[in-house]
């Protein structure tokens, strides 16, 4: 791509706030799912985090029968991705004026499981960083909210292990010259990186994969080398499991039941103290995300249930 002219690419890095605060990049994978507003007033930033994967919280933005969708998807790894344009209401928030005022960012990982990483706290706050500038959003906990701040009772995202003091010093900070596992990362959890290689090392030699390589990616992910061996260890740890095609697939296999698996236990959670609603929202989302899945069949028995008790209920 030829380069720009040097007072395009200041008046390109000036339209996102200060010099040196660009938009990070982004792929665009648009969602079909946002309201059209040209326009409007943006003065809030919404946190969840998508109760699954990266990958599986695009495919469900995509599908035409999932009328959900954010502006922002942020990995575990730190990619980020772009569904809807900052100038239209995505469908996010369940709440009018944070869907017509605010930007969602959605977040790989679980609102109950302490799955963060180095990375996806630095990607989310450099996005978060350009939003602010761009919008004039003050960096505080009025305009930075949690989904469950809005929809008490109905949201429990990003959930108790997502660091607020952390991810607002690296927004206000702005400080991108120390590598990325090092930034932000707390000294408590220095003292657990020998305890988490052989717990990875343990779930390797019993054959499960995907809690290895989680447990592996968690290191490398947070930690640079002058923290010790055991970072140079995990990352070769991840090239020979990720190198061998076949348990490649099997870690893909194993992410994908374990997502299932999460959305079917909620649907049935729900199910079982008569939120039907939120338990249909579960089982559609197995249905539309993975249709060629045996899953798939229970979820539509099971939302097939929930359907009758909402029609019977009137609700």
């Amino acid at each position: 791509m030829p380069r720009l002219p040097v007072a395009l690419a200041l008046l390109a890095a000036l339209a996102g706030g200060a010099l040196g605060d660009e938009k990070p990049a982004a792929e665009w994978v648009p969602s079909q799912h946002f309201t059209p507003a040209e326009g409007r007033p943006v003065r809030y930033i919404v946190i969840h985090t998508i109760e699954g994967s990266y990958e599986g919280c695009l495919r469900w933005f995509q599908n035409p029968k999932s009328k959900v969708s954010a502006h922002f998807v942020v990995s575990f790894d730190g990619r980020i991705a772009q569904t809807v344009r900052e100038e239209d209401v995505a469908w996010h928030a369940g709440v009018r004026l944070y869907n017509d005022e605010g930007i969602g960012i959605e977040h790989e990982g679980y609102a109950a499981k302490d799955g963060w990483t180095a990375r996806e706290y630095e990607a989310s706050a450099r996005l978060a960083r350009y939003l602010c500038r761009r919008y004039g959003i003050p960096v505080d906990r009025t305009h930075l909210l949690a989904h469950s701040e809005i929809a008490p009772g109905r949201k429990e995202d990003p959930g108790p292990h997502f660091d607020w003091d952390r991810y607002l010093a690296l927004i206000r900070s702005g400080d991108e010259t120390q590598p990325p596992a090092r930034a932000g990362t707390p000294p408590e959890q220095k003292s657990r990186l020998a305890e988490v290689l052989e717990r990875a090392r343990r779930y390797e030699e019993n054959d499960r994969l995907l809690p290895a390589h989680e447990n592996f990616r968690w290191i490398a992910d947070n930690f640079g080398d002058e923290d010790g061996p055991e970072v140079a260890q995990a990352r070769e740890a991840i090239e020979r499991i990720l190198s061998d095609p076949v348990r490649h697939a099997r870690i893909e296999e194993e992410r994908i039941r374990q997502e299932i698996g999460i959305w079917m236990g909620w649907g049935k959670t729900y199910a079982g103290v008569e939120k039907y609603e939120k338990a249909r929202e579960y089982f559609e989302r197995v249905i539309l995300v993975y249709p060629d899945r045996l899953e798939s069949r229970e979820a539509q028995r099971r939302l097939e249930a929930v359907e009758a008790k909402i029609a019977g209920d009137g609700r």
